[in-house]
């Protein structure tokens, strides 16, 4: 039997307007959501952007791509991940570390 056929984005949770956004990097098969808000396109992005309890949460463009994950399996991915949901959102929950608004918006 052959695994089914992956559809293309976007996704959506079923019976709701939240998108499922695929983002790999992390891992290979790692999403975020994405929500619309009255004040914004929020992102709950899991671990596309975490940082260990002891580091300084930097929250400009080039530190937000540039970050490393020590734990990650593919840097150059992540990294394009990360510019995808800076592009789509307005504010992003990371998976570890405080919310922020995404600059320049």
């Amino acid at each position: 039997q052959t695994a089914p056929k992956q559809q293309p984005e976007p996704w959506f949770v079923p019976g709701t307007d939240i998108r499922v956004v695929h983002t790999p990097g992390h891992v290979d098969k790692h999403i975020a959501l994405l929500v619309e808000t009255r004040d914004g396109a929020c992102a709950i992005a899991g671990d596309v952007f975490w940082w260990q309890d002891d580091e300084v949460q930097e929250t400009d463009t080039k530190g937000l791509k540039e970050h490393p994950d020590p734990v990650g399996k593919n840097q150059p991915q992540l990294e394009r991940s990360r510019i995808k949901l800076l592009k789509l959102a307005d504010y992003i929950i990371p998976g570890h570390g405080k919310p922020f608004s995404v600059p320049g918006k």
